[in-house]
Parts: C-alpha cells; structure tokens; sequence
C-alpha cells in the first residue's frame, strides 16, 4: 500500500468513528509536513535503495554515526558503508535522503 494509500484509508476510518473535522484536518496537514520533512531511518531498519539495477551501490544519502555526518552510500557487494570518496563509514547508525534544490543557473554571458 502506498503512503498516499495509508493517509486516505486513516482519513476514512476517522471519518467513519466521528471525528471533529478539525481533528481530520490536522491528520491531513501533519501527514503532509511528515513528507516534506523525512525522518532519519535506523540502519537496523531499511537501507537505501540501490543506484540502478546493475550497482552494487546505493543512491547518495546522508549517514551518522551518531556523531559526525556523511555524505555517503550503502554498498550492497561489500555490506557496508562508505562515504561519497569511498572511506569506510565505522558503527553507520541512522541515514536519511536528502533532495537538494537545483543551484541556480550562471546566467549566460552576452
């Protein structure tokens, strides 16, 4: 079920148990906030997926270990993590994506 899916069948079932719309309304507008502001994912929990298909990589994430950050990846292959430059990430506890805006075009010189 996807998360779209789970916010709407919530939704409904506080709808159907009588809750104040107000109520309704602030489940909605939190959900939202949820996934506009990702939460930190325990190791323990899920790992990032994959690059593609064909890596043994996965995609950029964010990676703590509780004391210092990283910018780094899950490699699949080797099980285990590794910073963007391929240093060893020691005790990996928790990651999370991030999606940077687009940097701003150089504007074109005339």
């Amino acid at each position: 079920m996807s998360r779209k899916e789970q916010i709407q069948e919530a939704a409904i079932k506080y709808i159907e148990e009588g809750f104040p719309d107000i109520f309704i309304a602030g489940f909605l507008y939190g959900a939202m906030w949820a996934d506009q502001h990702p939460n930190w994912t325990s190791v323990k929990d899920a790992l990032p997926e994959k690059d593609n298909e064909f890596e043994d990589y996965s995609k950029l994430v964010v990676v703590t270990d509780g004391k210092d950050f990283y910018k780094g990846m899950y490699n699949y292959g080797g099980e285990c993590w590794l910073t963007h430059d391929l240093w060893p990430i020691e005790d990996a506890t928790y990651w999370m994506e991030v999606q940077l805006p687009q940097p701003p075009r150089k504007e074109e010189e005339i």
